[in-house]
């Protein structure tokens, strides 16, 4: 009676503790199955040291809509109307101050009315282009001396965009040409200044001095002042520094620069690794989507998050309005694209705006426009790797003036319509911020085996006896079943011991045949 007892207080125990191993296992092993499938990220922010200096995406626009000679060609009235008013104001200086204010009064009607009879396409034709910003001569990379036949003015990839400020140009965005990655200046790498510089000058004029460590672009812009038809602001510029894989709407991001300036940019690079979905960076590889996009519908080169916001806005816009939205970037391509007849759209009073209500009094803003913003940029997600800058700026009066005074080369025109912009890395560090998975794949099964281990005593080397004693048994039950099969059909009774009962009940029958036998 008493081993009866402690066997079943030995069970009870057993049990409980079996039960509290299994619960404890099983509650441990669901946690790290919902945090392994929560899909949780580890970010590790580091310096890297870059052994080149890849250059940046530049974006400048000037404030200038349409050039002057352009809007004469367009316009034979427009071209009699400012003809008679240089005329009056060249006769009667008193007067001056009116006719600025009627030049610039007739300059606006005539754009207004260009904006809207003109496709944006047509309407960009008539603005800045590119060389009449640039001049060849001040357009320099610092791996032009050590690249001859491969000067970065030949592979700028200059795309050329209509945006509400006037005509925009980004030089350096990404393309199919890696010529420029291939010949990116070492970080730290200049020219000697003390070489011998035009009329043996040792001192060089900022523009014409070699490249310091770390300057990897140097450009003169010119502002052609002879054809502005922005009379009533400043000249100006818009300047923005960014990855080359955007093309940011000019409004965004940009620093101002004046004629007159020599202009410093110091830029540190910061870049971005992220992981696609399930995690919760939910990122995109552009590169590898691009091949999956129709490329017929798209508006905007797709390359980034940025873009891909632009390029779902202009969609919304033009299937419901059929007009293309100032606040993005139209881009110039050739006289074949589809979006070339489109018109600007007018938010005032719904002009060229094309819709199935023609009421001035819907706000056609946000008809058009604005309620898609949230909707495209949630629908976007961000590119999985992505650079972006910090930028620093200074300035000094360009050209000085004792370098006017005492030199025959620079002179005060180039301080009204002329700016020099230097970009450079402030160092040859970069910061990286690196987004990993926490837990890979092996690290679950570690985990998984762990806690399999610690409750249940389960391992690689019990599995393998627990394995090997189950196959053992299963051989065991196999070789058991056919022995046993082969020996009952060895011990089935023959033909004769089966008609043996029948003989001995005749001779029972038979008393004669039984004394002859004994006999």
């Amino acid at each position: 009676m008493k081993s009866y007892k402690k066997k079943i207080i030995s069970y009870t125990l057993k049990t409980i503790a079996y039960t509290f191993c299994a619960i404890g296992c099983a509650y441990q092993v669901i946690s790290i199955i919902n945090l392994y499938f929560s899909f949780p990220t580890t970010v590790f922010s580091f310096i890297e040291i870059m052994d080149r200096l890849e250059l940046p995406a530049i974006t400048l626009c000037t404030n200038n809509l349409i050039m002057l000679n352009k809007m004469k060609c367009i316009d034979p009235k427009f071209n009699q109307s400012w003809t008679k008013l240089m005329e009056l104001s060249q006769q009667n200086l008193f007067y001056s101050n009116q006719t600025r204010l009627l030049k610039q009064k007739l300059i606006d009607h005539t754009i207004r009315k260009l904006m809207d009879q003109l496709p944006v396409y047509d309407f960009s034709q008539l603005g800045t282009e590119w060389n009449d910003l640039l001049t060849n001569r001040y357009f320099k990379c610092a791996t032009d001396p050590y690249n001859v036949d491969k000067k970065c003015i030949d592979h700028s990839n200059v795309i050329q965009s209509a945006q509400e400020l006037g005509n925009c140009f980004t030089v350096f965005r990404r393309s199919e040409n890696r010529t420029l990655k291939e010949i990116a200046i070492k970080s730290g790498i200049s020219q000697s200044p003390v070489i011998r510089g035009v009329e043996d000058s040792l001192n060089l004029e900022i523009a014409d001095q070699p490249f310091h460590p770390n300057e990897v672009f140097r450009m003169m812009i010119n502002f052609s002042l002879d054809q502005r038809t922005t009379l009533n602001e400043k000249v100006m510029g818009h300047l923005a520094i960014h990855d080359e894989n955007e093309l940011p709407p000019i409004r965004n991001r940009n620093f101002i620069v004046y004629p007159g300036y020599y202009y410093e940019f110091y830029i540190s690079k910061e870049s971005g690794k992220y992981l696609p979905s399930p995690y919760v960076t939910d990122c995109v590889n552009y590169d590898r989507e691009k091949s999956h996009m129709d490329k017929s519908e798209s508006q905007i080169r797709v390359m980034s998050r940025e873009t891909c916001i632009m390029d779902c806005i202009a969609k919304q816009t033009i299937n419901l309005c059929k007009c293309w939205p100032p606040e993005l970037p139209f881009i110039v391509l050739d006289q074949n694209n589809s979006n070339n007849h489109l018109k600007w759209c007018s938010w005032r009073d719904g002009t060229n705006i094309v819709g199935d209500n023609s009421s001035k009094e819907r706000n056609w803003f946000h008809f058009c426009f604005a309620n898609h913003e949230k909707r495209c940029k949630n629908l976007c997600k961000i590119e999985c790797k992505s650079d972006s800058y910090e930028i620093l700026r200074q300035s000094v009066i360009w050209p000085s003036q004792e370098r006017i005074d005492h030199s025959k080369k620079y002179d005060m025109t180039l301080r009204k319509c002329c700016t020099l912009i230097s970009i450079r890395f402030w160092s040859s560090e970069q910061s990286i911020q690196d987004y990993q998975p926490k837990y890979e794949f092996v690290e679950f099964i570690s985990y998984f085996g762990g806690l399999l281990s610690i409750w249940l005593g389960f391992s690689f080397v019990k599995t393998y006896d627990i394995g090997e004693l189950v196959s053992r048994k299963i051989i065991s039950y196999i070789w058991q079943y056919g022995k046993q099969s082969l020996s009952k059909g060895k011990s089935q009774p023959s033909r004769t011991t089966k008609i043996r009962p029948r003989v001995s009940r005749y001779l029972k029958n038979s008393p004669s045949l039984r004394k002859s036998l004994q006999i």
